[in-house]
């Protein structure tokens, strides 16, 4: 019984709460795999006060965690229910679960980064096994090159190796991360930093141009959020669409939704400047959001009492109908930041060897 309570606890917050009880309910649901409601990240300027704020959307409540890991740092991007937080003076970062204590295993000290990492913003994410289909977690960073055409600086690293990262300088890579995160595994360093990947491609990485990887099952392809043209006083305001996209001999392709079977019956969780989540939404489970459909964050203006009211809201492109629609305003100020997409996990991943 207490197994199928907890199976059923869609916050962390509360699973952590019930687990807690005794050391009976504590052992019988030793396992935590199980996929939680996403949270919504609601500010990436942490660091100041060590503190992160969240919105759950299965309570409707903010949620403040003391991460002390942030200290000093920066928030520079997140995946797998972590967050990675980089020191640029130092070079240093980590790579923390804020559920989880140091002495959990909710820690990891990032390696050294690269030297071009000195001066401006370097960013990244970490890759889900669930998404991959990966047994390690794989954390990317990059940095943007003032070069014409636009390059980037790319280094990949696989969590608890004691190899360092792997620099890429190839535009390229967004393409090939399967295989890139194959190599890594598989080979080491030496293959990819040899890799000659860099003639050709496409010069991108996310946030370029709002467009986002979107890989499923080893397949890359891009999902781009698209401004609709409008008249000033049409509303709601702005429009958006989206259009999944191929790279073919350097150019864009536009896939058709119905000719990517492998998104039939799944959620798109698509966040501004990051990476995507692609959920499967099993037969007889809730998690608050509808198949088939890509769910992301926008201001939608309307016109109340003859007013211009503005309000940021959770929306849905339903990529069958082609048809958006508002689905609940996002209460509190967000002061214009940009909500980001955490899927909360208390999963503890093994340590590559």
């Amino acid at each position: 019984m207490v197994r199928y309570i907890a199976d059923r606890l869609p916050d962390p917050v509360d699973f952590i709460s019930f687990r807690a009880v005794c050391p009976q309910w504590w052992n019988a649901v030793l396992d935590v795999d199980g996929r939680f409601h996403p949270w919504i990240l609601k500010s990436d300027k942490s660091g100041i006060d060590d503190n992160v704020v969240f919105y759950c959307l299965g309570s409707e409540k903010f949620i403040w965690i003391h991460v002390p890991a942030l200290e000093g740092r920066r928030l520079a991007g997140f995946g797998a229910g972590h967050l990675i937080a980089i020191d640029d003076e130092e070079r240093s970062g980590v790579l923390v679960n804020p559920l989880l204590s140091t002495a959990a295993g909710g820690t990891t000290t990032l390696p050294r980064l690269p030297k071009w990492c000195v001066g401006g913003d370097t960013y990244g994410f970490a890759t889900d096994p669930k998404m991959t289909g990966d047994k390690d977690v794989f954390v990317v960073i990059y940095k943007y090159l003032m070069t014409s055409p636009r390059t980037y600086h790319v280094a990949m690293w696989r969590r608890g190796s004691d190899a360092g990262w792997a620099t890429i300088p190839s535009e390229r890579f967004w393409t090939r991360m399967p295989m890139l995160r194959r190599r890594l595994g598989a080979m080491g360093l030496e293959l990819l930093e040899d890799d000659d990947a860099g003639n050709g491609g496409v010069p991108w990485v996310p946030g370029g141009v709002d467009t986002h990887v979107l890989e499923h099952e080893g397949r890359v392809r891009f999902l781009s959020r698209r401004l609709e043209e409008t008249r000033w006083g049409s509303f709601p305001w702005p429009r958006v669409s989206f259009v999944l996209e191929e790279f073919m001999a350097a150019a864009h392709v536009d896939v058709d939704w119905a000719e990517a079977p492998e998104l039939r019956d799944k959620i798109i969780l698509h966040t501004w400047n990051n990476p995507c989540y692609v959920l499967l939404v099993p037969a007889g489970e809730v998690i608050g959001l509808l198949k088939n459909g890509v769910y992301f964050f926008n201001y939608e203006y309307q016109l109340e009492d003859g007013m211009l009211q503005g309000a940021y809201s959770l929306c849905r492109f339903d990529w069958l109908e082609r048809v958006i629609t508002a689905v609940k305003r996002l209460p509190g100020n967000w002061d214009w930041a940009q909500g980001r997409w955490f899927l909360p996990t208390l999963k503890q991943y093994v340590v590559a060897s």
